[in-house]
């Protein structure tokens, strides 16, 4: 069952991740693709999640340049070379159309202690476009991210972050294999109405 953590529990994980992966995104420079990390739902605390003692984060990485055009060898570059740059402290997770999704153990009780989904996205005109696994690699469609930002804005307006806040975590508890930017992105939908 998901449960949100206090902010202040969450704080290692991330550094520990936003250093990991800003080295794995420096070596993928070094061969043409340039990628940053950015923030998406929860991990800047507010709705971090955990289910069993695994933590959940979410974090993009946006396309800024690539000598590569085709989806599909672009996204097998980039697993790879996450893959490789990671090792020393994930491994590979479930697989997943959406996100590469990688684990960290604990070294003393080798327990998952917190799970990463990364998803590669690319930025056109406020539109927003995940690469996906489907047919070996290509662009999702578009997804507007300008109207995502106006819906949370109007949400924090009419005083219902809170009820966001359960929707997402209730959503998270009816589907535990879905993406948590998926599913906060339905829940604000939800709400937003």
């Amino acid at each position: 069952m998901y449960s949100y953590i206090p902010k202040e529990q969450i704080k290692i994980y991330r550094y520990l991740t936003v250093d990991a992966v800003n080295a794995a995104l420096a070596d993928l420079r070094q061969k043409g693709i340039s990628l940053e990390l950015e923030s998406t739902v929860g991990t800047a605390g507010n709705f971090v999640t955990q289910n069993d003692g695994v933590v959940d984060l979410d974090y993009q990485l946006k396309l800024v340049k690539a000598a590569e055009e085709d989806p599909a060898a672009l996204l097998a570059k980039i697993s790879v070379g996450l893959t490789a740059g990671l090792a020393s402290k994930f491994e590979g997770g479930r697989e997943n159309s959406q996100a590469l999704t990688f684990l960290h153990r604990a070294k003393k009780s080798g327990k998952v202690n917190f799970k990463l989904d990364l998803t590669i996205i690319k930025e056109e005109d406020g539109d927003e476009y995940r690469l996906v696994k489907t047919d070996g690699g290509k662009w999702s469609e578009a997804f507007n991210t300008r109207f995502l930002t106006i819906q949370e804005e109007t949400i924090k307006d009419w005083d219902q972050w809170e009820d966001l806040r359960e929707d997402y975590l209730r959503l998270k508890n009816a589907d535990p294999a879905g993406l948590s930017v998926d599913l906060y992105r339905q829940a604000v939908n939800q709400i937003y109405g």
